[in-house]
Formats: structure tokens, C-alpha cells, sequence
């Protein structure tokens, strides 16, 4: 059926009251499915709200093949050049504050500046964190102190600790300029409002620190372990380290860390070692182990980098003398740069690159296993980095070189879908979201525009009970959403069920095998809408739009899993979570 015939056919459908009771459900003494209740308010549930619970460590480990990342367009988009003032930001860096709010973190000219927004959308410019500043290096000559490639952490106590590069402009080309470079630190215990004095963590010519926390409160600190005055900007991965919260580092020796990765460089000259493996994004995964991924050089004629990745079941051992490794890694995998890397608690591992636009991937539960590459930001540019903002969330951060003029940054917002546990709190199917929990695990839709959909399951033992709501500030008689049941195999045949309802709460109930075809209502299947909004009139602004059924679990698609997607159609298209796995034994 083409897509206009069957909304109007949606549209044209009248369906009556049916009187029905569902072994083990809600207790309703009868239900009706009809035209939907029209209210002041239907009070949506933003999917920020949702996914609330307690997040279980590695639950989907060997279930990430599903699971997907949906833009969240509400909460996306650029920042005005005019907060940014005659500054170019680069090197940009967000990090989630203890009271929710979000710190970003920007570099330029020698200069670590940050700002604060309490929703991604509207920031507050704070000022110069740490600033360039002049002095005499071991020349005699007059140099600066630039700092560079401003990162954060949020510590398990709530403080912010903010790292840096810094070196002597002129000084860090020298063998005997690395007294004059390092890495400091700044922290603040008030949400990035005011920060302490800078801290010296590591002396030595460096580049990109970033830092994690392990689980026993220890801060690991990353980055490049640069030698100018042999091999360039390349080089291998070193760490320092704190056990005390960050007020002393090991090892206290200049410009020799603890070398963890590294491999051997393509071009070799004069007999010296060269390396690489730089820039790194380091993690560590939910079972205890670790993965990075690195910048890697080439060859020496090349202009571009590619991506590697490594991988330890303890902490990095130590690499002495010209020792590679670690053993456990991947070389020269996809051509980028700057790469940044996470891990959502149920398991799903993502990371992000540059080339030519900022990329993201996918991956499973050991950060092995990754999926083709997709566009996380529609503007170009290289240098970014995505963050976990959430147990089901995420932030993608770059200078939009489409838009330096007039909106340099580009943030997008994802949200995770994959295989959800219904919930087993008593549903009434009347139209109304009151009985549901924001701990309910949800799906999403709204990477096209300000109409955004969530879906939510709660079961007993006869039905299961299913619940979308649909935001949207210009209501029109055409939207509706499907939910589409499948057998197992994601393919929409064997008995595959398709409900359509539209904001009138006007349905399709469809059988599929091959074809779709309209179907009798199963004894105990109920279904109730309501909507805030007047209807094809764009003049004022709608609140959205919800229906909510019942099934029994026996009308259901035999097979394991049941697969579930979840569909979104509108006038700015139509967009869907993909097959997911409805976990219902």
C-alpha cells in the first residue's frame, strides 16, 4: 500500500467499541478503542526523563548487533559565533557536571576558555581557565606559554578536574626545552563556576592528556608522549597517575610516564626509534579491562593518519627501552584522526574520529567488534569528541568549519536503543500515562525534527501493554506511528503484527505474511488516545499527542526473541528505531 493511500486509509477507519477482559491484566472491567479524548494537557514524557533506572553493568553484552544511536534534533544544533567573540574554539571537550549541567571546554591561542549550559542549547561564556602567558626560556630568549588541548573530568566526589598541555612556543622544539613543558591541572568543587589554582602533573614535551577513573577512586591520566626534537609530532602513549584524589602524581620522573602503546613508525632515520600511536582515547570497560584507540602515522610522506586500537586485560603493562606493544591491538584500521572513545553502562562501546567530518562507530561490549561508519554531526570538521551525559545518552561535540562565521560549534545529542525488559507495574489503558514509570525503559524517534516520539512495554502474564508518546508542537491529521511485531527474524513475515495509530487514535490492526492485511482484533486487545492540540492549525503551538494498548501475549509472533520496531512518520519524514528485542520471559 503506498504511504499516502495508507494514511488515508488510517485515517478513514472506524473502529468499535469492543468489550473485553484479559486474563492476568489490568482488572478494567471493560475497554474501549475509539476516538481519542481531546485535553489541556497530555503531559509528555521528554526522553531525558526516561531510562531513569538503575543501570545494569554489561546487561546487553552479546545483544549489541541491535542496539543503535538516534539523534536528538531537539537537543542539537550549533552554537552563536557572537558567545565566542573574536575567539576561534578549538579542541572542543564537554563533560556532564554533578548537578546535570554541561561544561564545554575550548582552546585557543595559548588559552583553555570554558562555558556552562544547563541544557546543551543555551550557554554561559566563563572566561580564560588557564592563559598564555610570557617568560625567558633556557635560551635566553623571550617565549610563551601556551596551553593546549584542554580536557575534564568529573571526579566521583563531584569535582571537575581540568587538564592541559602546556609549552614553551619556542622552547618545546629542544631536547633541553622539556623542563618548560608539561601537563597541569585545575579543579572546581562548584560546577565550573570558579577553579583552583593549576597544579604540574608531568614535566615533559607532550600532547592530548586525557583522563579517566577507575572504580577504586585512582585518576589515570593519557596522552601523547611527544618528541619534537626526533621524530616530529609523533610518538607513543604514555600515563602518570594519582591515588590521592589528584594532589600528587607517579611517577615524579622528566619526561619519562609509564609508556604503555606504542608501535613502530614506517619511516625510520639515523638508527633512531620512532613511534606512534598517539592522541590517545582510553577507557575502562565495564569487565575491568581496557581498550584505547590511537592517531597513527602512515609513512612519512603521508598526510593523514589512521586509526589503531589496543586492548589489556589489567592496567597497560610498562613499555622499557624500545619495547612495542601492548600484544592485544589492531593497526591502521580507518583512515582519521583524533579519536574519542566510550562505553555506555549496559555494554555498547562508541567511538568517534575525524576525516573530513566527524564519524562515529558503533561497537560491542569488548570494544572489538564495530559497525560501518555514519556521520555523527552534519558540518565538517575533524577535531571532536563524544561523552557519556547519561546511562542511555550521549554528546557529540566539533568546530564546524561550515559555520565559523556565524555558529563555529555543533553539538549533537544521541540516544541509545536497543533490546529492552518490559517493566511489571499495573497499566490502565485509558489514555492516560500516570501509571508509567520514567525508570520504564523506552525507544526513540526525533532525529528529523522537533516531533519526537518514545515507546515504552509494562506486561503480566496475559498481555502486554504498550505505550508511545508523541511530542510535537504542530499536530497534523496525517502523523501517526507504527509499532511492528516481529518473529524473531526481523523480516516482518511469520505472523508479523503491525499496529498504526494516528492522533484521533484512529488504528490499523494488520496480520503480515508477505502481504499486509487488516485482521480481527484479538479478544483482549484495547487501545485509548488523547491529544493536547488543535489539529492542522499551526498558529499555536501543540503539546503532542499518545495512544496506548493492550495485546495478549498470545496474538503475539511466535519465536525467539520477539522483535519490536518502532516507526515515526510526519511531514519531515519517516524514521524508525530499526528491529529491536522485546525481552518478555
Amino acid at each position: 500500500m503506498a504511504f499516502f493511500d495508507y494514511i488515508g486509509h488510517l485515517c478513514g477507519v472506524v473502529v468499535a467499541a469492543v468489550m473485553v477482559s484479559c486474563g492476568g491484566g489490568s482488572g478494567d472491567p471493560e475497554e474501549y478503542t475509539g476516538p481519542a479524548q481531546k485535553r489541556t494537557s497530555v503531559e509528555m514524557t521528554p526522553i531525558s526523563q526516561l531510562n531513569s533506572g538503575e543501570a545494569i553493568r554489561d546487561s546487553h553484552a552479546g545483544l549489541t548487533a541491535r542496539s543503535s544511536l538516534m539523534l536528538d534534533a531537539r537537543r542539537s544544533g550549533n552554537v552563536a559565533k557572537s558567545l565566542f567573540g573574536d575567539i576561534d574554539p578549538g579542541y572542543l571537550r564537554i563533560v556532564r557536571t554533578a548537578d546535570g549541567s554541561f561544561l564545554m571546554i575550548y582552546t585557543s591561542d595559548g588559552y583553555v576558555y570554558t562555558m556552562l549550559s544547563p541544557d546543551l542549547r543555551d550557554w554561559t561564556p566563563q572566561g580564560a581557565v588557564l592563559e598564555k602567558f610570557y617568560y625567558t626560556n633556557f635560551l635566553g630568549e623571550r617565549d610563551a606559554r601556551w596551553y593546549m588541548n584542554g580536557d575534564a573530568l568529573l571526579l566521583s566526589d563531584g569535582t571537575i578536574l581540568l587538564s592541559a598541555s602546556y609549552r614553551g612556543f619556542h622552547a618545546y622544539a629542544y631536547e633541553e626545552g622539556q623542563k618548560e613543558c608539561g601537563i597541569v591541572t585545575v579543579c572546581s568543587t562548584d560546577g565550573g563556576r570558579t577553579w583552583g589554582e593549576p597544579q604540574e602533573i608531568y614535566h615533559g614535551t607532550n600532547w592530548e592528556p586525557m583522563m579517566i577513573q577507575i572504580p577504586s577512586g585512582q585518576i589515570q591520566c593519557y596522552f601523547s608522549e611527544s618528541r619534537p626534537w626526533i621524530s616530529g609530532g609523533h610518538s607513543g602513549s604514555g600515563m602518570v597517575w594519582s591515588d590521592d584524589n589528584g594532589k600528587t602524581w607517579q611517577p615524579d620522573r622528566l619526561g619519562n610516564p609509564r609508556t604503555v602503546v606504542r608501535q613502530k613508525y614506517i619511516h625510520h632515520d639515523g638508527g633512531l626509534s620512532l613511534y606512534t600511536d598517539q592522541m590517545p582515547a582510553v577507557i575502562r570497560l565495564n569487565n575491568g579491562s581496557y581498550a584505547g584507540i590511537f592517531e597513527s602515522a602512515v609513512q612519512e610522506t603521508s598526510s593523514y593518519h589512521k586509526i589503531s586500537m589496543a586492548w589489556s586485560p589489567e592496567l597497560w603493562p610498562e613499555l622499557t627501552g624500545d619495547e612495542l606493544g601492548p600484544a592485544d591491538r589492531a593497526n591502521n584500521l580507518y583512515r582519521g584522526s583524533a579519536p574519542s572513545l566510550l562505553q555506555f553502562p549496559s555494554g555498547e562501546t562508541v567511538f568517534s574520529y575525524g576525516s573530513t567530518y566527524l564519524y562515529g562507530r558503533i561497537g560491542d561490549e569488548t570494544a572489538h567488534n564495530w559497525s560501518d561508519a555514519f556521520k555523527l554531526l552534519k558540518g565538517k570538521g575533524s577535531m571532536g569528541a563524544i561523552e557519556l551525559i547519561g546511562s542511555h545518552e550521549m554528546a557529540a561535540i566539533m568546530h564546524d568549519s561550515d559555520k565559523t562565521a556565524t555558529a563555529p560549534v555543533g553539538i549533537g545529542v544521541y540516544v541509545l536503543n536497543h533490546d529492552i525488559t518490559p517493566s511489571t507495574h499495573a497499566v490502565t489503558v485509558d489514555g492516560r500515562n500516570g501509571d508509567w514509570s520514567c525508570e520504564d525503559e523506552a525507544l526513540f524517534v526525533g532525529a528529523l525534527s522537533e516531533k519526537q516520539a518514545t515507546l515504552r512495554f509494562s506486561k503480566d502474564d496475559g498481555c502486554l501493554y504498550v505505550l508511545a508518546e508523541v511530542s510535537d508542537e504542530e499536530v497534523r491529521a496525517q502523523d501517526f506511528v507504527t509499532v511492528t511485531f516481529g518473529d524473531g527474524t526481523g523480516t516482518g513475515t511469520g505472523g508479523a503484527l503491525r499496529i498504526s495509530s494516528d492522533c484521533r487514535g484512529s488504528f490499523v490492526y494488520e496480520r503480515g505474511d508477505g502481504d499486509w492485511n487488516e485482521a480481527a482484533l484479538p479478544k483482549g486487545f484495547a487501545l485509548r488516545g488523547a491529544y493536547n492540540a488543535t489539529i492542522d492549525d499551526n498558529s499555536d503551538l501543540d503539546e503532542g499527542w499518545l495512544c496506548e494498548f493492550r495485546i495478549p501475549l498470545s496474538a503475539l509472533p511466535s519465536g525467539e526473541p520477539l522483535l519490536a520496531d518502532f516507526t515515526l512518520h510526519n511531514a519531515a519524514g519517516t524514521e524508525s528505531t530499526g528491529w529491536k528485542g522485546i525481552i518478555i520471559n
